[in-house]
């Protein structure tokens, strides 16, 4: 039985692998650089858009085209506010997930950046959703937690392979930070002893690190940091009266962004 195109009904090749011609792919992929255009342009994806997006084409694709949308937003050097919700309704719209599109990892440390830029402070964290609270100090607040994993540095120059450009927010006073500049990963991976495991926890007063059972508890106040690095697979850190180091294992890019946001904002104020 003969193929033919199931956009026009013209006979296609007998070999083509294609369910449409090349004159009806011409015609989708024009509609689609229109409709991306027009996105960028207007900053809105109409409900008719979304579902021609979703009916011409796979599940890939359409992940393809939120990421051109993201790139081009994040290539004019931060992500604001409005252009955040924009990502958030294509994303919806075209019945994306986080996971599909990276939107924690890619938008949740502009959230931070926005909000420190229009409050000139860090947002709160609530714990709620890792099902404990710990005791704070007086005026002490949580900014952000994510689990991790503690190992502790037995030799300083741990090395790093490769490593990422970034860009740049000033988010503070004299405060800058860099997002999307950490070296790529910790090697020397035989100089790491894991000690714990648990939630590590940043507030305006200390990082801590609250242990899953049968592991133990870790406090550094912040006054008591002398320098930290974030890679993409955790924070080093260096307090005084030690000479041991700390490496924070965590497998959340976006996460550690948000830890080195928080501590480039607050260590501006020590």
């Amino acid at each position: 039985m003969a193929k033919i195109c199931k956009e026009c009904g013209k006979k296609l090749p007998l070999l083509s692998h294609s369910l449409v011609c090349k004159d009806c792919n011409k015609l989708i992929d024009e509609k689609y650089e229109e409709i991306k255009n027009k996105v960028l342009k207007n900053f809105d994806l109409k409900e008719e858009q979304a579902n021609y997006l979703k009916d011409k084409f796979e599940k890939g694709m359409l992940i393809n085209f939120y990421s051109e949308i993201y790139n081009k937003l994040q290539s004019e050097k931060e992500i604001r506010e409005n252009e955040i919700e924009v990502l958030a309704k294509i994303k919806d719209s075209l019945n994306l997930s986080d996971e599909d599109t990276g939107f924690d990892e890619r938008i949740n440390p502009y959230t931070y950046v926005n909000f420190i830029k229009e409050k000139n402070e860090l947002p709160d964290f609530k714990l709620e959703a890792f099902g404990f609270n710990i005791i704070l100090k007086k005026g002490e607040k949580v900014h952000f937690a994510h689990s991790a994993t503690l190992k502790e540095i037995k030799i300083k120059n741990l090395g790093y392979s490769g490593g990422r450009s970034g860009v740049s927010f000033k988010i503070a006073r004299d405060a800058a930070y860099l997002a999307g500049t950490h070296k790529q990963k910790i090697v020397n991976e035989d100089k790491l002893l894991q000690t714990s495991k648990g939630v590590l926890i940043i507030t305006n007063k200390r990082l801590l690190l609250n242990p899953l059972p049968g592991n133990r508890p870790l406090s550094i106040p912040l006054d008591q940091v002398l320098t930290y690095q974030g890679y993409q697979n955790g924070i080093e850190l260096y307090k005084e009266d030690t000479k041991r180091g700390f490496f924070f294992e965590i497998d959340s890019i976006g996460s550690v962004e948000i830890f080195g946001i928080c501590l480039s904002f607050l260590f501006s104020y020590y």
